[in-house]
């Protein structure tokens, strides 16, 4: 955060560590697909790139950040990224 001083910035680490060492962070995102490669079942979100089981990578989405897993997706002709 820009404009706050050292001071305040020091508070800030304080408080995240309290926090964030007795409650681990929690992904809220409940909706997890299967990894669309053949003979794979890894569970992915809607924004990981690549899976962890198998190791495939899938280009995200320039737009949204999600991960394209369809083969149904825009390519920027200038660019050449991709987007759902």
């Amino acid at each position: 955060m820009q404009g706050i001083s050292k001071q305040e910035r020091e508070a800030y680490e304080q408080i995240a560590l309290a926090i964030f060492s007795r409650h681990t962070p929690q992904d809220t995102n409940s909706s997890k697909t299967v990894c669309p490669k053949s003979g794979c079942d890894g569970q992915l979100t809607e924004y990981d790139t690549n899976c962890l089981k198998c190791g495939s990578f899938f280009s995200p989405c320039i737009a949204s950040g999600q991960s394209i897993l369809a083969k149904q997706y825009y390519t920027c002709k200038t660019c050449k990224h991709k987007a759902l």
